[in-house]
């Protein structure tokens, strides 16, 4: 009887990779603690968009001096969210069913370097011996040493989706992707909102451009940020809310903290060292190309091989992992030009290099070409007067894309291209775009590029 491959978590990286793998004719089983899905399925991706969708439609109204009943849209936008989860989730069950993936709701750990003992939740145990073996488990919210979550108080983006509907007043902690997004959005939900971030600008891992100006966009919209700073002490007082003193001497009194200040990896307790599975200083799993561990038959995919935590990275690892497997070649994902998209309002997103990482890497030999948002008609549709799109060039060639405006994610999805070459800004720039598309942002700036912009002075 042959053997089959087990994946340790239906997060988007493992279902993935069980269904390409089924589908390729390999008896595959999912071992899953908790949700189908995963963290981007139930707590990430498709319930904060969901949320997003809401805040949009919000700020539209607003705009066109039309009332809205913001503590109804709070309720049923997180009602909304948790059923669209939920709807996701069953279509994720159904796939997997189709495609003859068998899944076990319970937990797996390696007992020797060919097997694994799965526990079922309702008590049943039993080895079972693996041809191969992908870890997906991903990561879980990272607590601070004197700010742990507890999901009454201190909330993790689990806990906050998980209510009936967010709190009149919330700290985030961390000015990281999620803390922007969720700023953003509960502020467009009548949230009173502050943002603490011990760096000293908000999203520090993306161009300082598109942090500056967002920065400057949330400020105005009434979202207090304050940089260089971190909690200090938290008490609760007699009425259930928070006093919470900052580091700088400050001291604001929310209803709810929500901690955003990063990821760690689900590798505990999998007993990774007795097949020889090496992880790196912050326990992410090292993998080498074909996404192999440093055992040849075990694989790892999604956030559990480590930054960037995105679902697309994800994806792409399922069908690298299922290429090697399969023997249809061994490849690796170049993490350098994975896009992270923020879902703010305004949205921003970045590709490849920052400016001050070029010009650091390439000696000075750097140009920067940027649009501003008025310079594509569909930003002053949507109502849009900051933002820019921007390319950083190392000795003519484009190594990074950054934006901050409406339609930011679709922006930098089209100018994938731009930084892969395989479009050049002189075809760029003769590409019949849609009027009011963001892709006309994209025809603008390959004219800027090319020194012919047609909407800048």
């Amino acid at each position: 009887m042959p053997k089959p491959i087990i994946v340790i978590g239906g997060g988007v990286g493992g279902y993935s990779t069980a269904v390409r793998l089924s589908r390729a004719g390999k008896d595959v089983v999912v071992v899953e603690k908790r949700f189908l899905g995963g963290e981007c399925a139930n707590f990430g991706c498709i319930p904060t968009k969901v949320l997003y969708r809401y805040a949009y439609a919000a700020r539209a109204l607003r705009e066109l001096g039309l009332d809205i009943d913001l503590p109804a849209l709070r309720v049923k936008s997180f009602a909304e969210a948790r059923r669209r989860a939920e709807q996701v989730r069953k279509g994720i069950e159904y796939l997997l069913d189709q495609a003859g993936v068998g899944v076990v709701h319970g937990v797996a750990r390696i007992k020797t370097p060919n097997t694994v003992v799965i526990e079922t939740h309702d008590g049943k145990r039993r080895e079972v011996e693996f041809e191969k073996l992908i870890i997906a488990t991903g990561t879980e919210p990272r607590s601070l040493p004197n700010l742990r979550i507890d999901e009454r108080n201190v909330l993790s983006n689990r806990g906050l989706l998980s209510l009936e509907e967010p709190p009149s007043s919330v700290l985030i902690v961390g000015g990281g992707a999620i803390g922007i997004e969720m700023a953003s959005i509960l502020k467009e939900m009548g949230v009173d909102v502050t943002v603490v971030e011990i760096m000293d600008r908000i999203l520090p891992d993306m161009d300082p451009d598109v942090s500056r100006v967002l920065a400057q966009i949330l400020k105005y919209r009434g979202i207090e940020i304050l940089t260089r700073t971190s909690v200090s002490v938290v008490k609760e007082e007699s009425d259930g809310r928070l006093r919470v003193l900052l580091s700088g001497g400050q001291c604001r009194v929310v209803d709810k903290i929500l901690l955003c200040v990063g990821r760690v990896p689900n590798t505990q307790g999998l007993n990774l060292d007795i097949a020889g599975v090496r992880v790196d200083e912050r326990g992410y799993i090292v993998t080498r190309i074909g996404n192999r561990t440093t055992n040849p038959n075990i694989y790892a995919v999604g956030d559990v091989t480590g930054p960037p935590l995105l679902a697309h990275k994800a994806i792409l690892e399922s069908k690298i992992v299922t290429d090697s497997i399969m023997a249809r070649g061994e490849r690796e994902l170049d993490r350098s030009v994975i896009p992270l998209a923020i879902f703010s309002l305004p949205e921003a997103c970045s590709i490849g290099m920052r400016e001050d990482e070029a010009r650091e890497k390439c000696y000075g030999a750097t140009a920067v070409v940027r649009i501003p948002v008025g310079a594509y008609p569909r930003a002053l549709v949507e109502g849009y007067r900051r933002g820019f799109v921007k390319v950083v060039m190392c000795r003519g060639r484009i190594v990074g894309l950054h934006a901050v405006g409406p339609l930011a994610s679709e922006i930098c999805a089209l100018g994938m291209e731009l930084l892969l070459s395989t479009l050049s800004p002189e075809d760029l720039s003769n590409r019949p775009e849609p009027h009011l598309t963001a892709a006309e942002a994209l025809r603008e700036l390959a004219d800027a590029i090319l020194g012919e912009p047609l909407h800048m002075a």
